[in-house]
């Protein structure tokens, strides 16, 4: 709804109806049935946000959204989906240079986790689900961008960063959480920058360097066996592209151009490491 000149306001209304259900064999012939186990839940979830311009250059925005994630097929009758109230707010500068500042507060009803061989839960369950009971995530993400000119080249700069604070809002002894424990796979910092050089003739060149803390792979692991933790992580990539023609581009990249080598997951089974230093070589034809 357009309102005024200035003022746009977003309205948002959603129903979802999730059943699920499971049957589990005790035999490899599946002739056994062990257990059954189903799940039903309905939300309403509505949601509102606005954009104000303040002038030309200058917009502020804020929301608030319902969120909801159902839970998977191992679920029990009783046992509630992951609910949420999720707020953001924040300013916008758009001139010759663009910055956005947002915070965001996440406050979940029932944080739960869905498990898989995959991505086992923070309990070591690799089926069902896992709740952990009510928690919030916070932080602020913030973007920045611009370009010089350099004679007959651009210099393009874009600049993302963002804050995170999740952790456990209240005591769950049940579960054997406390309040202020950590959420698992959710780094603190995370930050991306790109520089690129732009010529007139097609040959663009950009270098990204990204950075992402180290992350809780359980949750509850502050102060813990650092084996139950990720390392941090600096990237940097190139990447080189000159158009042929209209339609034709030819492209090199080269990924963690530095070699870094850290463990980014230890999930499941075990240390993982990051991608190494990976070239590729290729034609991209637009038609």
């Amino acid at each position: 709804w357009q309102v005024n000149d200035a003022l746009l306001l977003n309205l948002a209304l959603r129903w979802e109806d999730v059943e699920s259900e499971r049957r589990q064999y005790a035999d490899p012939e599946r002739t056994e049935l062990d257990s059954r186990r189903s799940n039903d839940n309905d939300e309403w979830l509505p949601g509102a946000s606005f954009t104000y311009d303040l002038s030309d250059s200058w917009q502020v925005l804020a929301g608030v959204h319902r969120g909801f994630s159902p839970l998977g097929g191992g679920a029990r009758e009783l046992e509630d989906p992951e609910t949420s109230t999720n707020y953001e707010a924040g300013v916008r500068y758009r001139g010759e240079w663009f910055v956005e500042a947002v915070g965001f507060y996440s406050d979940f009803d029932n944080k739960s986790e869905n498990c898989s061989n995959a991505n086992p839960c923070s309990n070591g369950a690799t089926s069902g689900s896992f709740t952990t009971g009510e928690a919030t995530i916070a932080g602020l993400e913030l973007q920045v961008g611009t370009s010089f000119a350099l004679g007959s080249f651009d210099m393009p700069l874009d600049l993302m960063y963002t804050y995170t604070d999740a952790e456990i809002s209240k005591d769950n002894p049940e579960e054997g959480f406390d309040k202020g424990d950590q959420l698992a796979s959710i780094p603190e910092n995370a930050f991306s920058l790109r520089l690129g050089l732009e010529a007139a003739n097609g040959w663009n060149n950009y270098a990204v360097a990204k950075y992402i803390d180290e992350m809780c792979m359980n949750v509850g692991c502050e102060g813990g066996d650092a084996r139950d933790q990720s390392e941090d992580l600096f990237v940097l990539d190139y990447i080189s592209r000159y158009a042929l023609n209209d339609t034709t581009t030819m492209y090199l990249k080269v990924e963690n151009l530095l070699d870094e080598r850290a463990i980014v997951s230890r999930q499941p089974d075990g240390a993982r490491p990051n991608k190494p230093r990976t070239a590729s070589l290729g034609f991209q034809w637009t038609f």
